[in-house]
């Protein structure tokens, strides 16, 4: 594992018991996998197929056939008829009613299992797509908690901030949501990104929810026009990291006209007049290139651009010979 340094001084002994020990758990693992696969293949859909499955997704979240099991568990317990005292003098309604609740009682029991499996791999697409299910039923009958699950990615995104699997259910949770705007949403990329600028995740949110935000086009070439403004100040602060430059590339793409590339040019030459170093310098050259080709492929300072990033990123100079000869053509 990274950053997880190897003792080189164990003992035969020691090694032979960590063996042993991890000889063990494999073999507990196949035997609770062979036993819910056995409850499986008999359609066994109890409360011991709950149990045995939180047991093993607990181990390994990776294994998507055991959350397929628990699915089709519960939405057998779903449709269980209620026994509570005498049933014979309950009213179907009262009936509909005690089964609804038992619904909501197991469901949110899921997102507390789920909230715990993402903890421990928050990068597991099965552990996000079973707590999407979760929250599915729980919004169908009115009872899902969406500012809870707002919390739930704050709270994952403050450890990882580029966890895309965090960041697609936050979208889907936008969507579902009565409570959280698009407008919240924006406000919460700003605070991200005034943290830290190289946060690649929020630039791309943003890009996504503009166009939301804005759906009169006048509205949105002028917030696009702010926009270019705002990302100044990563540029100046940050000028070697590739998140707000490939942010930029998206807002020229979005109203390239004559006006804003020639405004972007001379902004772009300014920064370079007070960067240091070649590092510093190359993605406003590279930006530069890009800007130029708007406005016109056969500029001879794309050529010198490119010939300068060749020198200056020599790894990537494969990159530079294809523009050029795109150029050429």
């Amino acid at each position: 594992m990274h950053g997880v340094k190897k003792d080189l001084n164990e003992t035969v002994e020691e090694k032979a018991k960590k063996a042993a020990a991890l000889a063990n758990k494999i073999s507990k693992y196949q035997k609770l996998l062979t036993r819910l696969k056995e409850k499986r293949e008999n359609k066994e859909y109890d409360d011991e197929a709950l149990k045995l499955t939180e047991a093993l997704l607990s181990v390994n979240g990776e294994c998507y056939t055991m959350w397929n099991f628990r699915c089709c568990t519960l939405l057998s317990k779903f449709d269980e008829d209620v026994v509570e005292g005498d049933t014979e003098e309950q009213s179907p309604s009262a009936l509909k009613e005690a089964q609804i609740a038992r619904e909501k009682k197991l469901l949110n029991r899921e997102l507390n299992f789920t909230q715990r499996a993402i903890t421990r791999n928050p990068k597991s697409y099965w552990c996000w797509n079973h707590r999407e299910w979760a929250t599915q039923r729980l919004s169908k009958l009115s009872a899902c908690d969406w500012k809870q699950e707002i919390a739930l990615c704050n709270k994952l995104l403050h450890y990882d901030a580029r966890n895309f699997h965090c960041w697609n259910y936050r979208r889907y949770v936008v969507r579902n949501s009565s409570d959280i705007t698009n407008e919240d949403e924006l406000k919460f990329t700003t605070n991200l990104i005034e943290e830290n600028f190289s946060n690649y995740s929020a630039w791309h949110q943003r890009s996504k929810l503009l166009p939301l935000i804005y759906t009169e086009r006048e509205e949105y070439l002028a917030a696009i026009s702010e926009e270019l403004e705002i990302i100044k100040n990563a540029f100046y602060t940050m000028p070697n990291d590739s998140s707000a430059w490939f942010y930029h590339r998206w807002l020229i793409n979005e109203n390239p006209t004559k006006e804003i590339i020639e405004q972007e040019l001379k902004g772009l030459e300014e920064l370079m007049e007070i960067l240091e170093t070649d590092e510093e310098k190359k993605w406003p050259q590279l930006t530069m290139v890009f800007l130029l080709r708007h406005l016109n492929e056969q500029d001879p300072r794309v050529k010198d651009l490119l010939a300068q990033l060749t020198q200056v990123d020599p790894k990537r100079k494969a990159y530079y010979h294809s523009l050029q000869a795109q150029i050429s053509q």
